[in-house]
């Protein structure tokens, strides 16, 4: 292939739908992976490599022996990207020794009926237009992904950990054990699982708002779903939560209308994660109300695991419908007033960087805790609470 490719160049890639991509993260990606098994296990590149596929008018002589083939007039469609990357490790001595063991897969397909080149068409475009693998489904046959799932299937809930997943077996499961019907059958997807447990037990909502194509990386993964102070039954309690006040939140907004309706309007959305997260801390502090007010760090309500739960799965979950909406009200009209009064920071209005600054969240905590409580300006430089 080094050689091909020093002879003939990209003449070798001209049926490709596209020739060795440089830039962009997943290519780069690619070209560090290709480097470092050449380097660390040159003699298993072909398992970890998806290798060529070459298209060809004619196939002549096969030496499988000594690895040759004759071909006439052919074209690399599918692995420009393999071939001109082995071809710069050429140029690092280091790894030339390691080259010499590495062997590619290559699919050859002899085209001479193809006067028309509709086959090599369809053939180039199938090769090159397989959907990406992303970080989700890298987890999707981890252990604990599946313990996961098999645990909120016995709680009535399919969890789909997989993309392209029926679930039918889940499904069938559940009409079989608990006599529901199809369509009662809650479904939920383990990256919005992800979100409920970022907002809710760890009392992250904007990071959980920002970062839902991030859950499945290392980081995040690690602290959402392998965290061993977050229980399984944490984790079920922190969706039925969130199903449950999600919506009455959507509901009750239907009926809000702020007094400044046009410049609040932009922050009902932006800011629901933050409400439903506050919900949860009221709910989970109900008998240290008194203390929630006081408390000057949201990190002191961490209970001894280091998270924000103080509740159990079995506990109901229960909302004034006419409560919340005017909580909600207020949330937005106070919202307003602290940005209008620039009492935040000094920022462009609604710009998206108010919502992750961890001492602005806890401000609107602190405004938003209990409808009986209210802030006063008692001088220029502090803003302190007074019981009304």
């Amino acid at each position: 292939m080094n050689s091909l490719l020093s002879k003939f160049q990209d003449r070798i890639f001209e049926r490709n739908v596209r020739y060795n991509i440089d830039s962009g993260s997943i290519s780069k990606s690619v070209d560090k992976n290709i480097e470092e098994t050449v380097a660390s296990n040159p003699e298993k590149f072909f398992i970890f490599n998806n290798g060529i596929t070459v298209v060809t008018e004619k196939i002549y002589d096969l030496d499988i022996q000594n690895n040759t083939v004759l071909l006439n007039n052919f074209s690399i469609v599918n692995g420009a990207q393999t071939v001109t990357n082995l071809n710069k490790l050429f140029g690092k001595s280091k790894l030339k020794d390691n080259l010499s063991k590495v062997f590619v897969v290559a699919k050859i397909i002899e085209t001479k009926s193809d006067k028309d080149g509709e086959l090599i068409e369809k053939i180039t475009k199938s090769s090159n237009n397989q959907k990406p693998v992303q970080p989700r489904d890298f987890r999707s046959n981890a252990a604990e992904m599946i313990e996961l799932k098999k645990f909120f299937k016995e709680n009535q809930i399919i969890l789909n950990i997989k993309r392209g997943d029926s679930d039918i077996n889940e499904k069938n499961y559940i009409i079989k054990n608990f006599n529901l019907k199809e369509e009662n059958i809650k479904r939920l997807w383990n990256d919005r699982l992800g979100q409920y447990i970022y907002s809710l037990i760890l009392m992250k909502p904007t990071v959980a708002l920002q970062n839902k194509n991030k859950i499945f990386n290392d980081e995040h993964y690690n602290l959402v779903f392998k965290n061993e102070s977050i229980s399984n039954e944490d984790k079920l309690l922190a969706y039925k939560f969130y199903d449950v006040i999600e919506k009455m939140v959507q509901l009750a907004n239907n009926d809000i209308e702020p007094s400044r309706i046009e410049e609040v309007k932009p922050l009902m959305l932006l800011i629901q994660n933050w409400i439903i997260a506050l919900l949860w801390l009221i709910w989970n502090n109900l008998d240290n109300l008194n203390e929630l007010i006081s408390i000057k760090e949201i990190d002191q309500f961490k209970n001894s695991k280091g998270t924000f739960i103080n509740k159990n799965s079995g506990d109901e979950i229960t909302v004034n419908q006419e409560l919340l909406a005017r909580y909600l009200y207020e949330c937005y009209e106070n919202l307003w007033e602290l940005y209008k009064k620039k009492k935040i920071i000094k920022m462009k209005f609604m710009d998206i960087q108010h919502f992750h600054i961890k001492r602005i969240f806890w401000r609107v905590c602190q405004v938003m805790l209990t409808s009986n409580y209210n802030i006063r300006k008692r001088s220029k430089k502090k803003d302190t609470w007074e019981h009304i």
